[in-house]
């Protein structure tokens, strides 16, 4: 049989003894970020104690930069994805400790860009609904919108959509401010509104209960003409003959929820008008 090495023994024995003490790790303190964008450098730190030596380690597309045996340690984000940190801080006649910290690596954020997509026209008295565009769409960040005089903001001014009753047909400016959540950079976006006189007004809107319908005295508009208060699902909700210059509609005993107002001329619709019961 053949014998053994006795330096192979000695550096079996202290292997063992080293990985049996390490298997009863404790858990070390580690502080640092959960997430690094991709390139970015940053620090990571462990508690110290007096006498005791220290190991960083990496996994993922996380890289040391400098050295890894102090209490803190420079890493950096070389690959998108997730990686680990890990710290294993050890002192002779003493219990090691160890922990990993698992930290994301994403991509630098990108600052969007923000136009405003808007219902081709419209007339005196219509909401017509703006539209905020980002380019990423995927983009985040919070809206405020703001319009200038003739224009009157309906519901909220904060969403990625806007609607806005018209009260002149001379036109009004539409603004929106976007804040990106990418480093809180504010984007802004601007258009202009024009609202003509198509012969009918229609107003409350938002209306809770009376809606009243007028028309201009426009030589083109014939009487009678049908009014028809359709809901979002397509059912024709309420109807009415108009045969004089203005008419109030009863619209109270409708659910409060978004319709749309047409105006019927000869057989064929005229005019699609958004309508907010509320």
């Amino acid at each position: 049989m053949k014998k053994i090495p006795i330096h192979f023994l000695v550096a079996f024995f202290m292997l063992t003894s080293y990985y049996s003490a390490f298997s009863q790790c404790t858990s070390c303190s580690l502080s640092g970020p959960a997430e690094i964008n991709l390139n970015q450098t940053t620090t990571f730190s462990t508690s110290t104690l007096s006498g005791s030596n220290y190991f960083w380690s990496t996994t993922g597309g996380l890289t040391i930069i400098g050295s890894n045996t102090s209490s803190s340690v420079s890493v950096k984000g070389t690959g998108a994805g997730s990686g680990k940190v890990c710290i294993t801080r050890y002192k002779s006649g003493s219990q090691p400790c160890c922990y990993c910290k698992t930290v994301d690596i994403v991509p630098p954020c990108t600052v969007p860009s923000v136009s405003i997509e808007q219902e081709p026209f419209g007339c005196q008295g219509d909401v017509l609904t703006f539209n905020a565009v980002k380019n990423p769409a995927n983009s985040t960040g919070t809206y405020n919108w703001s319009v200038s005089s003739g224009g009157t903001i309906v519901g909220s001014n904060t969403n990625q959509t806007l609607n806005v009753q018209s009260s002149t047909t001379s036109g009004f400016s539409v603004s929106l401010t976007f804040t990106s959540t990418c480093n809180n950079t504010q984007v802004n976006a601007f258009t202009l509104a024009q609202f003509l006189d198509c012969g009918f007004f229609i107003a409350p809107n938002p209306s809770s209960d009376l809606l009243l319908i007028k028309s201009s005295g426009n030589n083109t508009i014939k009487k009678p003409y049908s009014i028809e208060v359709i809901d979002q699902n397509g059912r024709v909700r309420l109807k009415a003959k108009v045969s004089q210059e203005s008419k109030q509609i009863d619209i109270s005993n409708l659910p409060n929820d978004l319709y749309y107002v047409k105006v019927i001329m000869d057989g064929k619709v005229v005019k699609t008008t958004k309508l907010i019961k509320k």
